[in-house]
């Protein structure tokens, strides 16, 4: 075992102090003695290390051997293939609920515009309106059946079967 400036190396793994943390990087950390010490797992210097049945996470292909021993795709390209479709499948969702608080407030914003603020609930859902889709509960009154909830710059409060809408100030929002 070597011992060098914070640096204390044995045959398959390297102990490195909190000062090469960024150039390391974080896995996991142990207490010796009175000082943190950063654990990192590193393959052996010889590069006769089998590379065993190593395969592309994206397409399945087999790693090409002159690629890092610990590469997880065969290519660039699979590689941001990968990270693409997992960010896109993360936002789906996001886009989804975008979408229906934007239609939410063209239908309620075009109703506003020809002055009709006191409209059915029915008539609401012909139009597509979700009245899970808001972005802020005001009030809800379970005993008189009331619910205020907003949409933007917009107050829509229920009454049984009819929806006052009323534009409120942005500040307010």
């Amino acid at each position: 075992m070597k011992i060098k400036k914070n640096v204390c190396i044995a045959e398959e793994y390297l102990v490195v102090d909190r000062c090469f943390q960024k150039s390391a990087g974080l896995y996991t950390t142990r207490l010796m003695g009175s000082r943190i010490f950063w654990l990192i797992i590193l393959k052996p210097k010889n590069k006769n290390y089998p590379m065993k049945d190593r395969v592309c996470v994206n397409c399945g292909e087999p790693i090409p051997d002159d690629r890092r021993s610990d590469a997880i795709f065969c290519c660039g390209k699979c590689g941001w293939t990968h990270r693409n479709r997992k960010k896109e499948e993360e936002t789906r969702e996001i886009r989804i609920i975008k979408r229906q608080l934007d239609l939410n407030r063209k239908i309620i914003k075009d109703l506003n515009e020809r002055d009709k603020t006191d409209v059915s609930i029915e008539a609401l859902e012909l139009l597509g309106f979700d009245f899970d889709s808001c972005t802020k509960v005001d009030a809800i009154d379970r005993q008189n059946e009331v619910t205020t909830f907003r949409i933007y710059e917009f107050q829509i409060t229920t009454n049984n079967s009819r929806c006052i809408i009323k534009m409120v100030n942005n500040e307010n929002v």
